[in-house]
């Protein structure tokens, strides 16, 4: 027959019971903590770059992209439809002012001209024609009234004489009164000619300026083709460099098609854009840096596009030397525009390694640890980054790659 156990008995087996389990659990507890030690996450020293903070001034900038291009650059059109027959310089060739660049077919240009000549000699012809017969018509009328004027005159005599012999009483009444009427029609009859021989002078002279005006655009006409003629050979107006040549001989081109580009490559300008959230903060004169490689070239703000274009507004900066041996044509590069300026602040060495939008925490080295701090930044420009919170002057911070350690507060330093 089975008896109940003691209470103290239970107690002891439980006891036996839970010193066996420790037994077991606490080697493989010390075996966890000691490989914990051993695995703990470490970097050498060799294998990263820290800068030190410090107090100092930054100029506040925007970040911006640019394009090197030409101060000046001068484009080359044709000024007649024809063939290309002939190509002198090729692109990156120097030339200077009077140098020929191709040639045109001159042909059909040359035909066209020697017609319009023709033409203006036929006009000219004609003026001289209209003029002799304006003469003629107005001598005609001015005899005619001349004519007129004396029998006029000879008719007024007539009726004084009648009115001198009816006071003597050698005439009736009817008589000096027909002798009035037919003096009174000479007269008006002399103003009726007069007024015709006005208008025909008025209405002869405005064929007169018809003709002239015909003839000036006929002139107009040729000494512009003239020129397109004497352009056809394209030349240089200046001093430059061939950045782009239309060298398919043989092919057609219209009035107005491009042939040749020139660029002035001793003086350079750069054409910025950058997001339309910084538009408010683009103004004329504003100055800029323009970081090139290794190289910080200042400069200044000269026009700003008022429209938006793929969410990005385009401006034109002028260096301060545009002559500057980096400026290289066609070249992508940097842009930072001064917006503001702070003065005495906590700073570090940018780096280009800040990525403030979504990270906000880096690693301070403290001896033989990294310790992982959060930290506010502020204004940045191509060289510092301001330091609003986290950070005091003296830290050094590691700027190497740590994105697959940011988990950790705490990283080993290994010499």
């Amino acid at each position: 027959m089975d008896r109940e156990l003691s209470v103290q008995t239970v107690k002891n087996r439980k006891r036996k019971r839970i010193l066996q389990i420790l037994f077991v659990l606490l080697p493989i507890v010390i075996l966890l903590f000691a490989f914990r030690i051993l695995i703990r996450p470490s970097i050498h020293l060799s294998e990263i770059q820290t800068v030190f903070t410090n107090m100092g001034d930054i100029e506040a900038t925007i970040p911006a992209s640019g394009l090197i291009l030409p101060e000046f650059e001068e484009v080359i059109s044709s000024p007649i439809t024809s063939r290309i027959i002939y190509v002198y310089r090729n692109v990156g060739e120097t030339v200077h002012r009077g140098d020929t660049i191709l040639s045109l077919d001159k042909s059909n240009e040359q035909l066209t001209l020697d017609k319009l000549v023709e033409e203006l000699g036929s006009k000219e012809n004609q003026k001289r024609k209209l003029q002799l017969s304006i003469q003629r018509t107005l001598i005609d009328l001015q005899t005619n009234f001349e004519i007129q004027r004396l029998r006029s005159e000879s008719l007024h005599k007539s009726y004084e004489n009648e009115k001198y012999i009816n006071s003597l009483g050698g005439t009736t009444q009817e008589m000096v009164k027909q002798a009035e009427l037919n003096s009174q029609i000479a007269q008006l009859e002399i103003n009726h000619l007069q007024q015709n021989i006005d208008n025909q002078k008025a209405s002869m002279q405005t064929d007169l300026i018809d003709q002239e005006y015909i003839i000036n655009i006929q002139k107009k006409d040729i000494a512009e083709l003239k020129k397109r003629l004497a352009n056809a050979d394209v030349k240089a107006n200046g001093t430059g460099v061939v950045t782009w040549v239309n060298d398919k001989i043989g092919s057609t081109v219209v009035t107005g098609q491009e042939l040749v580009k020139l660029s002035n490559l001793n003086s350079f300008k750069v054409e910025g854009s950058v997001s339309d959230i910084y538009h408010n903060k683009l103004a004329v004169a504003r100055k800029v840096l323009i970081g090139i490689n290794d190289s910080i070239i200042e400069g200044s703000i000269t026009a700003v596009n008022p429209t938006v274009q793929n969410d990005a507004v385009k401006f034109t900066v002028m260096p301060s030397n545009k002559s500057h041996s980096a400026l290289r044509s066609n070249q992508k590069v940097d842009i930072y525009v001064i917006t503001a300026y702070r003065k005495n602040v906590v700073r570090m060495p940018r780096k280009n390694w800040i990525n403030r939008s979504s990270n906000p925490y880096v690693f301070v080295r403290m001896g033989n640890k990294a310790i992982r701090k959060t930290v506010q930044f502020g204004e940045s420009n191509f060289d510092y980054v301001e330091i609003v919170n986290g950070l005091k002057p003296g830290e050094e911070v590691i700027i190497s790659d740590m994105e697959d350690k940011m988990h950790l507060k705490e990283v080993k330093v290994k010499e």
